[in-house]
């Protein structure tokens, strides 16, 4: 059984590199961390309703700017860098987007096999 101190000890905020042509090489991409990730799933629940629709915008940008880092796994971008990182290419971002996505357990396949196993014990 995991003590306290080997959970907190572990080094389990993952970087991967990802190419990323329009910008001429590779981004590191992380895993988020805890807060990072409920901070994220709360922007999603509270994205606001127009005309019968949820209001996404915003949602994939912030995710980008939370999940781009160094080699080192510390994040590049913040909330002030939001908007000079909604300037970039569109076809970067989803790049980027996806793969964090992807590297979270965020994708839309995975959050599907999350509900699938929904009712799993999870005492075991």
């Amino acid at each position: 059984m995991l003590t306290k101190s080997a959970i907190l000890d572990a080094k389990d905020l993952a970087v991967k590199n990802i190419p990323v042509p329009e910008w001429g090489g590779e981004v590191g991409v992380r895993i988020l961390t805890g807060a990072e990730r409920d901070d994220f799933d709360s922007a999603c629940a509270n994205a606001r309703r127009v005309g019968g629709r949820v209001d996404t915008r915003g949602l994939k940008i912030k995710l980008v700017s939370l999940g781009i880092c160094d080699e080192k796994g510390e994040r590049l971008f913040d909330e002030k860098d939001i908007k000079d990182l909604q300037r970039k290419s569109g076809k970067a971002l989803d790049r980027v987007f996806t793969a964090v996505q992807k590297h979270n357990g965020m994708s839309a396949e995975e959050v599907e096999d999350l509900k699938g196993n929904s009712d799993a014990d999870l005492s075991d």
